[in-house]
């Protein structure tokens, strides 16, 4: 047909025109970029697998400098350590010289001016070395010098200036003024003049470390204060960073059992105890017997201290820190326990056993070690009641929660409270228990609860009432959980969230952004029993996701300064995700014990080539670590580069365009874009030849 209306000739030759128009653009847009997937379209699976492994290799980018400039830092706190060593075989060298009896009192002077100006030198080697602005040994404290595994390293304070205890007739009142204990005798007079009431106040400071293996027969170590008699320590006491090591107590029948038996108003900061062996009755505690008052409004505090080896009772309250509070507020800041902690009746916890009427504050605080008791055991704090305030902040446990019958919990067993806060708080180990089992608390009695930026990986089991997070919430006002995460796979939870709901009440309750592991998806369990899976007439809301995961922080990048022991912890990230194997953690610090006491080499009379061999040893042994650490850094370095090199080379199949494909279809299109350009020329005569026929 031959027509001037419809010239299909030329409609046909101009969608021909286009498509090869668009395949020329589309060739000459990948042999400029030289991709073959520029946008999503082109390719939307490969595309995304593209991105996600740019994404990666962008991060092993990172990781590479991380780990290079990890060792940067570790070769320059080796020649440091080079420096110092040095400084340290020159001191040797006087030692030895100084040991021979052919120099006069001349030369001596010359030897010990020559030490100390060596002892001077490794000190500011040892406190200046730094790595960007980083300190390397002594941590962010410029002279930190402790022997001790505290959770903050301290400036230990010079005691050579303060009055020694042992210089104090012992019917002297102390009530006020600063005294320095260097010795177990030192230490055992002032439990005497304590016990007898000749201390009412004053500053107790350690100036060595201390051992007690002396009273480790019969009953053992007698503690400062008296629980039958009354009779509280309510000075200050600094352990100064030193250590006190071999405490032993073996009362089975005592009352009131621990380093120190009974505290009001004390403070205890900087407490090293380690290698406790404590076996008591009751109100039993590693440090702190019983914090009590008898005027009620009292508060004893508890920083910066840790307690390891054993603390049991034969009955009930024992604390791997504090036996009983009673009355009396108690704050515990930056401390910690790895020592096991059991009792056989009621009332153990790993900070703090029992717990009346008080508020009781824990942050920045954690226990390693097994907790097992009777009932009413937790991993912070066994049991309370009379309506505490409990504060829960920044805390961990990561040893086993266990109980023979009821109210078990991995930070609280018992909870009678006004109000519980638990806040950016976790526990990792196993709770185990017969009833009434929650992985952060066991049993929850009245008051107020709120759950905030905690989670729970270890399993919660027993026979009944087991919760992910909570056993039992009993007549409570009202309970919050937000940002929580119960992260466990154990079958014989009852709720995921909370084991079971007592009481007449009608609670305020809500669960919001919290997580629970895809173990539990679809085996048909509550998040809250009674309460339904999603919301109920209470006003529980269901608020929570399943969750793959794994676990949202570690103590390390929460807000405190806990650094799990040692004073100078450095974690480089030498991998692109959060897991342990992208990450490599250094403790960095090391001691100088006794190095002041070479200062006295050429005058004292002193072991002193001993004393520098000890500082020459933890010197080398810290030479090693680093080199130890050097070596995984560069196998790390070699990991990085074969994983960069195949995520490299895998990108390139999916995304690189095949030039000499692409300028053969550049090619192809190009003649069919001037074929068609031909022919829509000779299309478009069409109508003519149809107008030559009128």
């Amino acid at each position: 047909m031959v027509n001037i209306n419809t010239n299909l000739s030329a409609l046909l030759v101009q969608t021909s025109l286009a498509n090869s128009t668009n395949a020329l653009n589309t060739a000459i847009e990948r042999m400029t970029t030289g991709f073959k997937i520029n946008h999503a379209k082109d390719n939307a699976a490969n595309y995304s697998i593209a991105t996600n492994m740019t994404s990666k290799i962008s991060a092993f980018d990172v990781a590479e400098n991380n780990a290079l400039m990890g060792l940067d830092m570790l070769n320059t706190a080796s020649s440091s350590l080079s420096l110092i060593d040095t400084a340290l075989a020159r001191l040797r060298s006087l030692a030895v010289q100084s040991s021979n009896g052919t120099y006069g009192n001349t030369s001596l002077e010359a030897i010990n001016s020559e030490a100390n100006a060596l002892v001077d030198e490794i000190l500011r080697e040892y406190n200046n070395a730094e790595y960007s602005g980083r300190k390397l040994f002594s941590g962010d404290t410029a002279s930190a010098t402790t022997s001790a595994d505290l959770v903050k390293p301290i400036v230990q304070r010079d005691t050579t200036s303060m009055t020694a205890l042992a210089d104090v007739d012992e019917n002297t009142v102390i009530s006020s003024g600063t005294y320095s204990i260097s010795s177990a005798e030192e230490l055992k007079k002032l439990a005497d003049m304590t016990n007898s009431g000749k201390v009412t106040g004053g500053e107790f400071v350690l100036g060595a470390d201390i051992d007690l293996s002396v009273y480790s027969t019969g009953e053992g170590w007698t503690p400062i204060g008296d629980y039958d008699s009354m009779i509280f320590f309510d000075g200050t006491f600094d352990g100064n960073g030193y250590v006190i090591s071999n405490l032993y107590i073996n009362g089975p029948d005592g009352e009131g059992q621990g380093l120190f038996a009974m505290s009001q108003n004390g403070t205890f900061k900087n407490v090293a105890l380690e290698d406790v062996d404590i076996n008591g009755g009751v109100r039993v505690g590693g440090l702190l017997g019983v914090a009590s008052s008898t005027t009620g409004n009292t508060d004893v505090t508890i920083t910066n201290c840790y307690v390891t080896g054993d603390v049991s009772s034969q009955r009930s309250s024992d604390g791997g820190l504090v036996g009983e509070v009673n009355r009396c507020d108690l704050t515990i800041t930056d401390s910690y326990v790895t020592a096991n902690v059991s009792g056989q009746v009621s009332g153990t916890g790993g900070i703090v056993g029992y717990a009346i009427a008080c508020d009781l504050r824990i942050t920045g605080s954690y226990v390693t070690g097994d907790i097992s008791g009777f009932r009413y055991v937790g991993g912070l704090l066994g049991n309370s009641l009379s309506n505490i305030n409990l504060t829960i902040t920044n805390s961990y446990v990561t040893g086993d929660v266990s109980g023979v019958k009821s109210c078990v919990g991995g930070l609280v067993g018992l909870a009678n409270v006004s109000n519980l806060r638990i806040t950016d708080s976790y526990v990792t180990g196993n709770v185990s228990g017969k009833e009434t089992i929650g992985g952060l608390a066991g049993y929850v009695v009245y008051g107020a609860l709120t759950i905030t930026n905690s989670y729970v990986t270890g399993d919660a089991s027993g026979q009944d009432e087991v919760g992910g997070l909570v056993g039992v919430l009993y007549d409570v006002s009202s309970a919050a959980i937000s940002n929580s995460y119960v992260l466990t796979n154990s079958d014989d939870l009852d709720s995921i969230f909370i084991g079971e709901l007592r009481g007449t009440g009608t609670p305020s309750f809500e669960i919001t952004n919290s997580y629970y592991s895809s173990f539990y998806d679809g085996k048909g369990i509550d998040f809250v029993a009674g309460y339904g899976n999603q919301t109920s007439s209470a006003g529980a809301t269901g608020g929570a996701v399943s969750y793959t995961g794994g676990v949202p922080f570690t103590q390390s990048n929460t807000s405190s300064s806990v650094t799990a022991g040692g004073v100078n912890r450095v974690t480089l990230q030498v991998g692109i995700d959060s897991s342990e194997a992208s990450q490599l953690t250094l403790d960095l610090s090391f001691s100088l014990n006794n190095l002041e006491s070479l200062r006295d080499i050429g005058l004292g009379n002193g072991d002193y080539i001993s004393q520098v061999d000890e500082i020459i040893a933890s010197v080398a042994a810290k030479q090693t670590e680093l080199g130890a650490a050097e070596n995984r850094l560069e196998s790390a370095l070699d990991q990085i580069s074969i994983q960069y090199d195949n995520l490299v080379s895998s990108r390139s199949t999916i995304r690189d365009a095949d030039i000499a494909e692409e300028s053969s279809e550049y090619i192809k299109m190009q003649i069919l874009q001037q074929a068609s350009a031909t022919l829509l020329a000779t299309a478009n005569q069409t109508p003519a030849i149809a107008l030559q026929l009128l």
